[in-house]
């Protein structure tokens, strides 16, 4: 089995994400999941973690197929423990079957990265947000999935109101529709500056997306064509500059 045989919606530049994130995070570094469905980004958290430096994922999810959209799925447990047998993971990896709200009860540990891809309403997105970011060390990173896009616009807009009134993050960015951020001090005036920056563009990007008057279409071709390399930085440039001529071609093709 290969890390895109697991079944999920996780594009490959995603993963490779949260590969590298993993990947040079410091030796027995901390990575705490919420929301692990069969364990493909689980599977690609567990890879960087077992290529660089060693740590553990703590996967987070009640396996009950439940999604915070109109999308429901029989019990996810089995297969999320098959996946992450046959990948020889399971050193790097402790699922916890359990929700957010109850997984964070007795949580008194600090977190080197913390990626967010549970249930995808504005609700639980924001108490996701409330309860673990806390807990983020300074340096640690954030990825929350599923952000960056006219599918769930629940989500960008709890991370809006959540993460961006934060003065401790100073670095986000796009890659695919995973949003990401360094918890991070800017220091410089040209890192205030791509702050200040990379979210005047994602804000303007969600208002777009979110205008239900304006065909899909074009609201893809505004965000990818003409808004996203606005985005781009030093973390998510290859990938995001791949992506963007594919969706031209894509288009013209169409």
């Amino acid at each position: 089995m290969t890390l895109e045989e697991i079944n999920g919606w996780l594009h490959p530049d995603e993963g490779a994400l949260l590969y590298e994130f993993a990947k040079k995070l410091p030796g027995n570094s901390l990575i705490v999941e919420i929301g692990s469905f069969m364990g493909k980004s689980t599977a690609y958290l567990a890879s960087g973690l077992r290529d660089g430096h060693g740590g553990k994922v703590i996967a987070i999810d009640p396996h009950l197929g439940e999604t915070g959209t109109k999308w429901k799925f029989s019990s996810t447990w089995e297969q999320f423990n098959k996946n992450i047998h046959e990948l020889n993971l399971e050193t790097f990896v402790e699922p916890v079957r359990k929700t957010s709200e109850e997984a964070h009860k007795k949580w008194n540990r600090k977190i080197d990265l913390l990626n967010i891809d549970g249930l995808h309403d504005y609700k639980n997105v924001k108490l996701d947000l409330r309860l673990w970011l806390p807990h983020l060390k300074n340096g640690g990173v954030l990825v929350c999935h599923d952000a960056f896009g006219p599918t769930y616009p629940g989500v960008m807009k709890a991370i809006i109101e959540e993460l961006f009134s934060l003065a401790d993050f100073g670095r986000i960015g796009v890659v695919g529709c995973s949003l990401f951020a360094v918890k991070m001090t800017p220091k410089t005036y040209w890192d205030k500056l791509n702050l200040l920056r990379s979210k005047f563009f994602i804000k303007l990007a969600w208002k777009i997306y979110v205008n239900s008057s304006m065909p899909i279409k074009n609201r893809n071709i505004i965000v990818n064509f003409i808004l996203k390399p606005f985005i781009l930085n030093s973390i998510s440039f290859p990938k995001m500059l791949t992506r963007y001529y594919e969706n031209i071609i894509t288009f013209i093709n169409k």
